[in-house]
């Protein structure tokens, strides 16, 4: 996306964490939906419990804006540096 400003890299960074984090919730049911034997239920249990599977990629959102916002800001910087020369 070449709009020159922070605000791209934040919504660019946002959206394709929010698709990512839909992906993976619907890959995370398609195998629970395939294995659900006690003993794979026990493993998931062990490791972080379901909800996790669920809830992190969500809360992986707000690093996500972090980062884009201060990778947008960069670019935009650096854009405007280059075209100045």
């Amino acid at each position: 996306m070449r709009a020159g400003s922070p605000l791209a890299g934040t919504f660019t960074a946002v959206a394709m964490t929010a698709i990512s984090a839909c992906l993976s919730a619907v890959g995370a049911l398609v195998l629970l939906a395939l294995w659900h034997d006690p003993q794979t239920m026990a493993a998931i249990q062990s490791s972080g419990g379901l909800a996790e599977v669920f809830e992190l990629p969500v809360l992986l959102i707000v690093p996500a804006a972090i980062l884009g916002t201060l990778a947008g800001a960069v670019g935009a910087t650096i854009r405007r540096w280059h075209s100045a020369f």
